[in-house]
């Protein structure tokens, strides 16, 4: 007599079996996924920009400024000169080779240059630990002289132009074109402009800036220039009789020097940081502000003499103020090694 509990029980066992199998089918590929997602995080987070060296490079435009006054004085002439000279023929007023003069000036400038930055990884794990970084920011100045304790314009000494030979009105030294005293400033490059200091990450409603204060030391060259054109009257001689090297002898001395300024101050500098990547590179604009306080003597202090008559001697003094300010933007250039277009 066949068990028909018997005949179900290989029935039941392989169905037993085909379960298991398909537990385990889907245990080992679950833990295939779980094994091959991890690495990708962790490679993923190999390339986290905020845990890595960054250097990077930026192309920066200022404007800089400070004040500076300057006093022109002078010898008296010993050379020769006529004896009616006088204010009632348009000469100058005594026997001094120039009035003295004085006057304080803004002195301004345009620099253009590069920036070189770099980043270190942020100090701690925290979201909003800072990261420190040093930049060297190396310019040309771009900015007109500046002419200070000026009188008159001085350039080419010469009779004024529309004063026929028919005149006979005694023409003073005061009515020559081209005479006058300046002195006159410029800044030179290339300047060099060295800063560390911590960068802090902000997010502001999707958007990410850096705030960046740091301390700077700056090198600034800057050019000092004197000048004196002067024409001493001779004699009365006024119509066809009149020209300039028969009436008048002339005083044009100059003198010039170059100085480099040292400082040291601090700076704050805002960036957004736009989040696209070409590549490993994202790209950012700044603007940055600062202040520096100059070392050392300002003053400057030029002499020259009439190689004719050196007695005849003119003396240019300049001094700079002791604090200088420099606002800028920029569009910088990172190289975070990130690959992807994500923000982190």
């Amino acid at each position: 007599m066949i068990n028909p509990s018997a005949s179900k029980s290989p029935d039941r066992r392989r169905a037993i079996r085909g379960a298991f199998e398909r537990l385990a089918l889907i245990a080992s590929t679950s833990a295939l996924v779980a094994g091959s997602a991890t690495p990708v995080t962790a490679a993923d987070d190999d390339f986290d920009p905020e845990r890595r060296w960054t250097p990077a490079m930026a192309l920066q435009v200022d404007v800089m400024g400070t004040t500076g006054k300057a006093v022109t004085t002078g010898t008296t002439i010993v050379g020769p000169r006529v004896a009616n000279a006088g204010q009632r023929f348009l000469d100058f007023n005594g026997d001094q080779v120039l009035n003295p003069s004085r006057s304080r000036e803004q002195i301004t400038a345009f620099t253009v240059g590069g920036d070189f930055e770099l980043m270190s990884p942020r100090v701690a794990s925290a979201e909003y630990a800072p990261r420190f970084f040093l930049n060297v920011n190396v310019a040309a100045a771009i900015g007109p002289e500046v002419g200070l304790a000026r009188d008159g314009n001085p350039g080419r000494l010469g009779i004024p132009l529309g004063v026929t030979d028919s005149s006979t009105a005694i023409l003073g030294e005061t009515a020559v074109t081209g005479r006058g005293t300046k002195t006159t400033v410029q800044y030179q490059g290339p300047q060099v402009h060295a800063g560390f200091g911590a960068a802090f990450l902000v997010d502001i409603e999707g958007h990410r800036f850096r705030l960046k204060p740091s301390v700077v030391y700056s090198r600034l060259p800057f050019d000092v220039y004197g000048v004196l054109r002067r024409a001493v009257r001779l004699n009365t001689n006024v119509g066809s009789a009149r020209t300039y090297d028969n009436t008048y002898r002339s005083i044009e001395i100059s003198g010039k020097q170059r100085e480099i300024y040292h400082g040291a101050g601090a700076a704050f500098e805002v960036e957004y940081e736009a989040g696209d990547h070409l590549g490993p590179f994202a790209w950012s604009i700044y603007i940055k502000g600062q202040g520096t306080r100059i070392f050392g003597d300002l003053e400057t202090n030029l002499s020259a003499a009439n190689p004719e008559y050196p007695e005849e001697q003119a003396t240019w003094t300049y001094k700079h103020d002791r604090w200088f300010y420099r606002l800028g933007t920029g569009v910088r250039v990172r190289f975070d090694g990130t690959p992807s277009r994500r923000r982190r």
